[in-house]
């Protein structure tokens, strides 16, 4: 399988385009405060959410981080990545599930690699209103911390079968 590999020039700081192989889905690698403000956001996904686990139970008072922490294991997934070295680079492997490649941001830095996905709905409609506003079935968050240097300007990545792999030279 041939491996087409395309890098936009474009100025310090902005994002990266990764082409990857025929049968993946391309990703843009983002810059790490674009994907780190992306999940700060999902910090007030998952607050609307404990507010209205809260509020079912009858405001009681007492129990904000079972609310909480309900909110988060209902709503936040972390996938399951393995990392490992082969030869002269490092391979990321993800499993992201049902995530497609609009769902997903992605950033690589030369010693950390941070994934987060927000996967949306339309709001419900009851009797012609519509109630609420848009929320995520699903939220994906991870960052890890690579074993070696990478070198980011030339990484690889596809999107194949619910599987994220990203592949950078070791630095």
């Amino acid at each position: 399988m041939a491996t087409k590999t395309k890098t936009s020039r474009q100025k310090p700081g902005t994002d990266k385009k990764i082409v990857l192989t025929d049968h993946g889905e391309s990703l843009v690698i983002k810059k790490a405060e674009d994907v780190f403000r992306e999940m700060g956001e999902f910090a007030s996904v998952i607050s609307k959410r404990a507010y209205e686990l809260f509020e079912g139970r009858g405001r009681e008072p007492g129990r904000e981080i079972d609310d909480w922490l309900s909110a988060e294991s209902e709503l936040l997934s972390k996938p399951d990545i393995e990392v490992t070295e082969s030869g002269g680079n490092v391979v990321i492997n993800a499993k992201v599930k049902d995530f497609s490649k609009k769902d997903l941001k992605v950033s690589l830095e030369p010693n950390r690699v941070a994934i987060c996905g927000a996967k949306s709905h339309r709001p419900s409609k009851k009797r012609g209103s519509v109630t609420g506003h848009e929320s995520y079935s699903e939220l994906l968050s991870q960052v890890i911390d690579l074993p070696v240097a990478v070198k980011t300007e030339k990484a690889r990545a596809r999107l194949t079968d619910g599987i994220l792999h990203i592949e950078a030279a070791k630095a």
